[in-house]
């Protein structure tokens, strides 16, 4: 059923987790007075038998590693809250982005959220119906059964005035831009069986397509025309945004994991910890070992480009922002060089999406960190509907 206000309950603490294909990231966090904090951190690194080619194949494996994140993350702690948001990050998302336009009856009478969650629920079938298509082209989910798990609305436009919040406002002409999330059905049934064998509540399952833009969200640059990166484990995430709303996404089904692979084929005398430590300081490393290197990073932001470009083909960037435990100053000027090949903006920006006060969450904790966010902003909306409708209003399918 679509989420309403209601079922938001109104919780002070929760767990932020993002289950990654190496290290599972945990985040302890409290609501006081409409801010955040967190009390407590942790990253567990992930045995390698848990997860194969980025997906879960040990159920239990898997469940224990984040029973340990937890427990670090609140070893401080009286007591471990109860709720929990989990991110989806996996390669089998697959994202529908779609435009809709109607007339209401009477121009005069205020706009309920009654009135968006119909008007939303009524293109879930011709979103479904795309995603079918979509999903017969992809190997990996073909056949797939196919679940809904987000419905985000970026763009509500009012007789052709934008508005974040279109609640009381009245109008005749009304245009959604909204954002489906779809998994395939074992895959959130896996997600859900292993939040009730932590004997935790699940609040939601939000994609990191959602959250990530959420970090730069109080900053000028918000409005600019924007990508962000994750560079995962076993995969990589593209996410386009532009004035303020999300354009689309695509997740790559390969990441650093690929430099590793790619190290013990050419390399096999190297061990898997000297690989990784040639991989945590590849400036360092990189005279003697140059050729596997850029042969890496050439396959990785071709796959970046042609990502984007399926996104849109009006690329004009005016920042990038990083994240995700592949990051480093090195990638980044690698990146920035990748850029001035291509015909996808001027002088571009090239920064970790946390900076500034978040400093701290860049890198490998930006994407549970954007879930915290995000979950944030589900309660203030609980207590305040009118003052603050998210400008991606989130809806969560059971």
């Amino acid at each position: 059923m679509p989420f309403s206000i209601s079922n938001i309950v109104d919780y002070n603490r929760f767990i932020a987790l993002d289950i990654g294909s190496s290290k599972i990231k945990v985040l302890i966090c409290s609501l006081e007075s409409g801010e955040l904090s967190v009390l407590g951190s942790s990253i567990v690194r992930e045995s390698k038998k848990n997860i194969i080619d980025g997906e879960i194949a040990d159920l239990y494996g898997v469940s224990e590693s984040i029973k340990k994140a937890i427990l670090q993350a609140g070893k401080d702690l009286g007591e471990i809250p109860n709720d929990i948001v989990i991110s989806l990050s996996s390669p089998l998302t697959l994202t529908d982005t779609i435009s809709m336009n109607y007339v209401r009856d009477d121009k005069d009478v205020p706009i309920t959220m009654e009135e968006i969650d119909s008007a939303v629920k009524k293109i879930e079938h011709k979103s479904f119906e795309r995603i079918k298509s979509k999903g017969e082209l992809r190997v990996d989910v073909i056949g797939s059964e196919m679940k809904l798990v987000t419905t985000s609305i970026t763009s509500i436009t009012v007789d052709g005035q934008k508005l974040s919040n279109p609640v009381g406002f009245a109008g005749k002409n009304i245009k959604l831009r909204i954002i489906n999330i779809f998994v395939p059905i074992s895959y959130a049934n896996m997600i859900q069986n292993i939040g009730r064998g932590l004997g935790k509540n699940i609040i939601s399952l939000i994609p990191a397509i959602i959250t990530l833009p959420k970090l730069i969200e109080e900053t000028d640059e918000n409005f600019d025309y924007n990508c962000f990166l994750d560079f995962g484990h076993t995969k990589t995430t593209i996410i386009i945004e532009n004035n303020g709303e999300i354009i689309g996404g695509n997740v790559l089904n390969y990441g650093f994991s690929l430099l590793e692979e790619e190290f013990r084929r050419k390399e096999p005398k190297l061990s898997y910890l000297d690989i990784e430590h040639i991989i945590t300081h590849m400036e360092e490393k990189y005279p003697k070992h140059s050729g596997i290197i850029d042969s890496f990073f050439d396959l990785l932001f071709d796959g970046i480009f042609v990502a984007m470009t399926d996104i849109t083909k009006q690329l004009f960037l005016k920042n990038i922002y990083v994240s995700g435990g592949g990051v480093s100053d090195f990638l980044k000027k690698r990146l920035e060089a990748y850029t001035k090949t291509k015909s996808i903006g001027n002088y571009i920006n090239i920064d970790d999406v946390c900076s500034g006060d978040n400093k701290e969450y860049a890198g490998m904790l930006a994407n549970v960190y954007s879930l915290a966010k995000t979950t944030q902003e589900m309660l203030l909306l609980k207590k305040d509907p009118i003052a603050r409708i998210l400008r991606y209003i989130i809806y969560r399918y059971e």
